[in-house]
């Protein structure tokens, strides 16, 4: 937002050099006469107003005579005309220094005459316009520093014309719109500086085109909007900084599209009177609850978001249960094969391969197969050309968005000799190495040891006479990555 704020302090500068405001004070314009005449009273060049222009009244039809004006130093408010169906004659101005309130004008079908706006640097209220269908004349405004309330506009069908608004400042509210199916054009908001709040939208059904909103300065509130159906639209957010509230929304079943909030950044998480909601498990909800992270308000909701003991106990319900796991060449290629005994609102897995432990590379995704919480078999083709030794693991992803990962198999595509060897192995504690040099700029190595799912547990440089000690670390599968004098080795250790 602070760059808004520049981009007027220099228009301001510029301009007010180059040309001197209009009037010092307030233009008021209550009638069509006095429209008409702003011409007369401001003749062109005149394009600045120093303060606000404010326009209302019952025999407004129009606003042509205010063509020219580009620059508005406190607010723009047009207001109670119950006559006007445009603003048409606004056409040039690119920025308003203060606020722009657009209310109750009954017959008012579009905001198309600021389609040269930009910025506001202050707060806009679009409310109880009974008659806007669209927001277009809005394509060019890219931020606004303080509140946006659009309430009240009866026949608003969507957001068209917010296409270019990547920032909120303060709060946003969209409420008691009764046509507004979606929040359609609202791509590139990217963060909003306050709360956000949904509510009394009853024809609304989804927030699909919130999908790059990343975070929120305030509460999340979700409330009263009687057709919604997903919230899959707030897959990007991963923060805000107030209380998550859904409530009362009669038809929407999951919480799905919450998922990636950090739970430390909700202050109360309130789920109440959601006639359908059946979905609560998502890792922001899970997390915050078993973590105890602050006050929470959950009833009203049927079956598995009733309470918070249902919510947190199939938080802990594991979604796979993994039989078998491997990988094993073939003529065409690394074939892996893997096994569930069980499977819980699994939604499927995604295979990686890494060549050094450390970068993974998705290669595809496998839907989960099971029937009724069954399990199913799988398998998964790497048709690639690689050489040396390659490592696969599983990234299984269930309905509310939360991930596992399997444990790590690996497969050695050439029968090349290895400069060491490792012993004893499987171990009880220490690991001897063969093969580093005792002399020369190659008597020292690098060695890297991993669990069985991948993860860095030990780093050291190692001389000829050193051991690896996994006496400290617990029974299980662990692989060795050696690297010394040009050469790289990867051994599977036991250690028991």
């Amino acid at each position: 937002m602070r760059h808004l704020l520049y981009s007027f302090l220099f228009f301001l500068s510029v301009h007010l050099i180059a040309q001197p405001p209009c009037s010092i004070a307030d233009v008021v314009l209550t009638t069509q006469g006095q429209v008409d005449s702003f011409r007369i009273n401001y003749p062109l060049p005149c394009t600045q107003l120093a303060k606000s222009l404010i326009i209302s009244g019952e025999d407004i039809t129009h606003l042509d005579s205010l063509i020219g004006i580009d620059f508005i130093g406190k607010d723009l408010i047009v207001a109670g005309c119950p006559m006007l169906t445009s603003l048409r004659g606004l056409d040039s101005l690119v920025v308003v220094g203060r606020h722009v309130k657009i209310l109750d004008n009954v017959t008012l079908f579009d905001v198309n005459g600021l389609d040269a706006l930009q910025s506001v640097i202050g707060q806009l209220w679009i409310i109880n316009n009974p008659g806007l269908q669209n927001l277009d004349g809005l394509g060019q405004l890219v931020g606004i520093t303080g509140n946006f309330r659009l309430e009240d506009n009866t026949a608003l069908t969507d957001l068209t014309g917010l296409s270019s608004l990547g920032a909120i400042g303060g709060n946003f509210t969209v409420k008691n719109n009764d046509s507004l199916t979606s929040l359609y054009k609202l791509r590139k908001l990217g963060t909003i500086g306050g709360s956000l709040t949904i509510q009394n939208n009853p024809a609304l059904v989804q927030v699909s085109d919130l999908s790059h909103l990343t975070s929120i300065g305030g509460h999340l509130v979700i409330w009263n909007n009687a057709s919604l159906q997903s919230v899959m639209g707030f897959i990007h957010l991963t923060s805000i900084n107030g209380y998550l509230y859904v409530r009362d929304n009669p038809v929407l079943p999951t919480l799905l599209g919450l998922d990636n909030i950090d739970p430390t950044s909700i202050i109360y998480l309130i789920l109440k009177d959601n006639a359908a909601l059946t979905l609560c498990s998502v890792a922001s909800v899970c997390d915050y609850l078993s973590m105890a992270l602050g006050p929470f308000l959950i009833n009203g909701n049927p079956g598995d978001c009733a309470n918070d003991v249902q919510i947190t106990t199939l938080c802990l319900v594991l979604p796979v249960e993994m039989i078998s796991f491997d990988a094993k060449r073939v003529e065409e290629g690394v074939l892996l094969n893997w096994e569930t005994a069980s499977e819980n609102e699994n939604k499927g897995f995604f295979i990686q391969r890494s060549l050094d432990l450390q970068n993974w590379e998705t290669l595809g995704f496998v839907p989960s197969a099971s029937a009724l919480g069954n399990g199913a078999k799988y398998d998964f083709l790497d048709s690639e050309s690689l050489s040396g030794t390659v490592f696969y693991r599983l990234e299984q992803t269930d309905m509310s968005g939360r991930t596992n990962y399997s444990e790590v198999v690996a497969v050695t595509l050439e029968d090349a000799l290895q400069q060491f060897s490792f012993y004893p192995n499987p171990t009880k504690g220490m690991i001897w190495i063969d093969g580093i040099s005792e002399e020369g700029s190659g008597s020292e190595a690098v060695y890297r040891l991993y669990d069985h799912t991948g993860r860095l547990v030990q780093s050291a440089v190692l001389s000829s006479s050193d051991a690896i000690d996994l006496t400290a670390l617990p029974q299980g599968l662990y692989w060795v990555e050696l690297q010394a004098g040009g050469e790289r080795a990867i051994f599977k250790i036991v250690k028991e």
